[in-house]
């Protein structure tokens, strides 16, 4: 195993041109604005959305909004590009406020159809909850994924588990044999991500999958999260396991891989 500080950008691994899809728990509007403007300040084409809903973003001067619903949004859409502006994308606003995403369809229409760099979408839904067990229609990733990102918030680590930690928690007790109460220890984890309905169930066949433990701002944190991603980098799927924190931003990572 190999591990070294890094960025945001360089964990990640990257290449020119990516569909990033986001899902778990812990952060990951967060991690996804974060990304996004991180890119975008580096001259990319970005459009970030989502396949459930989200809270609409504070856009900054170089910063819109596009629905799918307006006239020639494709064409918006190339024409905001140009002018190297970062686009947040969603089919309508929601009547408690947030914003309604876009299909799995749609996403394969923007990276046929315009000529954005990096499509970064949050596919799934926690509620604020650091850990979560999916339901049968979670999490939406499209196809076209490249890069998976599985996010866990440290803060669930050695925490009770209860509706306060988790998301679905009748589900995840019912999916792992644990229960409410109990500890959410490295090894409950660790089945969570092995378990065929866990973290991991969705993962198209061509993409390349990263662990974000977020959260992680002191060094005890630190450690505790290497000694779970060593755990989790032993799964075959796992690409690489990337720690920090992204509220507020972080310049330095730990990147774990094989």
């Amino acid at each position: 195993m190999k591990r070294e500080e890094t960025t945001l950008l360089e964990g990640l691994m990257l290449s020119k041109k990516e569909c990033i899809s986001i899902t778990g728990g812990g952060g990951k509007t967060g991690l996804g604005t974060y990304l996004a403007r991180k890119l975008n300040t580096l001259g990319k084409g970005v459009i970030f959305t989502s396949t459930t809903k989200i809270y609409p973003p504070q856009t900054g001067d170089r910063e819109i909004i596009i629905f799918t619903t307006e006239h020639l949004w494709l064409s918006r859409i190339d024409t905001s590009l140009r002018e190297n502006k970062l686009i947040y994308l969603a089919s309508e606003v929601l009547p408690q406020g947030k914003l309604k995403g876009i299909t799995t369809r749609t996403c394969k229409d923007i990276l046929a159809k315009t000529n954005s760099d990096y499509l970064i979408i949050e596919a799934d839904g926690s509620k604020g909850r650091s850990i979560k067990a999916h339901s049968d229609t979670e999490p939406v990733v499209p196809d076209a994924t490249t890069l998976f990102i599985a996010v866990l918030g440290i803060d669930c680590l050695m925490a009770r588990l209860d509706d306060n930690n988790c998301h679905r928690c009748g589900l995840f007790c019912k999916m792992l044999q644990v229960n409410k109460g109990e500890l959410i220890d490295t090894d409950v984890i660790y089945s969570l991500f092995k378990h065929p309905d866990g973290y991991l169930k969705t993962v198209p066949e061509k993409s390349r999958v990263i662990v974000f433990i977020n959260k992680v701002h002191k060094e005890e944190e630190r450690q505790e999260a290497i000694k779970l991603g060593e755990k989790l980098l032993s799964l075959k799927k796992t690409d690489g396991i990337l720690i920090g924190h992204v509220k507020p931003p972080a310049e330095t990572f730990t990147l774990l891989r094989r």
